[in-house]
């Protein structure tokens, strides 16, 4: 059923996580550096080498997590079970290392629970960055506990810590609703409100990699309106813009909420349908066309991967040429 289909892939919500892998990937061997620097200097104290193995096993297990492929992580769920598994790793990592340092109350390694709530601000959605700042404070609270450190000390780091917390889910609150509108903006198209051919293209795109995994055909329509110029050059471009608007209010009242509808430019529109063999996707641009009318006609072509092809730019030849030939029987 469509309600129940996954979110299709975001590329530029890709290119972020990559990026914030990258992130955490230097922070991890930064820490890890700055650790082994410091046990080096302090290695007449206790447990020096012990802190060495501990923070570089961290950093190799932190550092396999981060390398899991983007494409194996392509759900929420997934995505927020491997942050949660970093960020109770990166606890567990500090915890260890503040107590073979002498506790939470001794160590200067206590700093450390700072970290894994900067790099939750980057790169974790607002919940998930709320979540690892209630673990952190959760975690070093009961750590100071089991030390018996002073009270005093502990309400005052474990205050600092709290509100360093707020602070880092504001600002990742507002980083991921900004990203949300600069992505929004960067895919639709002002005029019609619709996804704009960049939009579109990511959504093909992304219907035909999980179309290759799921073996179910995914169908394309490309529509153009019928002498628009005409409209144009006859009742002005602020009537051929309000042509467009209600064109594209027309098609997305006759698509289902999992199609994505975009307009490639011009009087020019496309309509991807997944999970659509050939003969609906035919359907499909039938009752468009109906819907259409006499107020706005148009020529269609409609392309089906895998039958006309398994990449986004040979469907978009095959229906651009399907549509022409309607248009020059027209």
């Amino acid at each position: 059923m469509a309600g129940t289909r996954p979110p299709s892939p975001d590329p530029i919500d890709d290119r972020f996580r990559r990026h914030s892998r990258l992130i955490g990937s230097g922070v991890t061997l930064a820490v890890a550096l700055y650790v082994t620097i410091y046990a080096s200097w302090t290695w007449e104290r206790p447990h020096r080498a012990a802190l060495v193995a501990v923070v570089l096993g961290g950093a190799v297990a932190s550092l396999a997590l981060l390398a899991i492929p983007i494409d194996v992580v392509t759900t929420r769920l997934r995505r927020s079970v491997l942050a949660l598994a970093w960020t109770a790793l990166a606890l567990t990592v500090v915890t260890v290392l503040v107590a073979l340092d002498g506790g939470t109350t001794g160590s200067a390694l206590a700093t450390l629970y700072f970290v894994p709530l900067l790099f939750a601000t980057l790169a974790f959605p607002p919940g998930l960055m709320a979540v690892c700042s209630v673990g952190a404070v959760a975690t070093y609270v009961v750590a100071s506990i089991v030390d018996g450190a002073d009270g005093a000390a502990t309400f005052a780091f474990a205050s600092a810590l709290t509100t360093s917390s707020g602070v880092c889910a504001a600002l990742s609150w507002a980083q991921h609703r900004q990203r949300d509108a600069l992505a929004r903006l960067s895919r639709a198209d002002p005029l019609t409100g619709c996804l704009n051919r960049r939009g579109l293209e990511e959504r093909l795109h992304a219907e035909l990699a999980r179309a290759q995994r799921s073996g179910r055909p995914v169908s394309l329509v490309v529509l153009d309106l019928d002498r628009f110029k005409a409209v144009n050059d006859r009742e002005g471009h602020a009537a051929g813009d309000a042509r467009l608007r209600w064109t594209v209010e027309c098609l997305a009242a006759g698509i289902r909420p999992s199609d994505a509808l975009g307009r490639l430019g011009g009087d020019e529109f496309a309509v991807v349908l997944p999970e659509t063999p050939a003969a609906r996707a035919e359907q499909v641009a039938a009752r468009l066309s109906q819907a259409l009318g006499e107020r706005s006609p148009a020529s269609f072509g409609v392309a089906t991967s895998p039958d006309d092809g398994r990449e986004a730019e040979r469907l978009m030849v095959c229906a651009d040429q399907r549509l022409y030939a309607a248009k020059a029987r027209r």
